[in-house]
């Protein structure tokens, strides 16, 4: 009777064990799923305010291609310009200068808040679980969308400048500045993000188990 209750005994801590090991496989199944929800979440409102800073009044500008730039005078009259996206973008607006200037300096100062928005974006998807390479790539696309927005927001108060004195040099250098440091804001996180998923790859790899399959024992 004594030997089936030891066996009985023996039994039962096998049980707990196995109850143990399911128990402890489940809570670290929940926690990666916790941790993809948190990540997919984190990515989403990168991908949205990077889409923010993309969002403008304007056609898009075209490069001029490498033939055009290559071949003097020859360029094609189907590319959209820097000027004639001004232009467009001005001309959207209301008729009087005093007030084509407010609603310039308004939606740069949105453009800005925008920018504002990616950095902090961007710094939380850096401290994420996994970022990747294409989360990089989203904010070096946005960071070329602010120097694009940067550019037509100054061309565009230059072109006021010449309809309007209020719109002095001071007022051109500061919006150009604040862009400037925007960029500079979001390419530092850009920049953090892309150290993180280094150090995330290095990371996988050095924790990658080298030894071949069936090996158990230690080189």
């Amino acid at each position: 009777m004594r030997g089936v209750w030891r066996n009985g005994r023996l039994a039962l801590g096998a049980a707990a064990v196995l109850i143990s090991a399911s128990g402890c496989a489940t809570v670290i199944s929940s926690e990666s799923a916790v941790a993809r929800r948190e990540a997919a979440v984190e990515r989403t409102a990168l991908v949205e305010a990077a889409a923010a800073v993309g969002r403008v009044k304007w056609p898009k500008p075209e490069r001029a291609s490498l033939v055009e730039i290559l071949s003097v005078g020859v360029v094609s009259s189907d590319r959209m310009t820097q000027s004639q996206a001004v232009e467009i973008y001005l001309s959207s607006l209301a008729n009087n200068t005093d007030a084509r200037l407010a609603q310039v300096i308004s939606d740069a100062q949105a453009h800005l808040e925008a920018a504002r928005g990616l950095a902090f974006a961007a710094a939380a998807a850096a401290d994420s679980i996994r970022p990747t390479v294409s989360d990089v790539s989203v904010v070096e696309a946005a960071i070329g969308e602010l120097r694009e927005a940067r550019d037509i927001y100054v061309a565009a108060l230059k072109m006021l400048s010449s309809e309007n004195d209020a719109v002095d040099a001071e007022t051109v250098h500061t919006v150009k500045g604040a862009f400037n440091a925007a960029i500079a804001e979001v390419g530092v996180a850009a920049d953090r993000l892309a150290e993180a998923v280094a150090q995330d790859r290095t990371s996988t790899y050095a924790g990658h188990d080298l030894r071949p399959d069936g090996f158990g024992g230690s080189f």
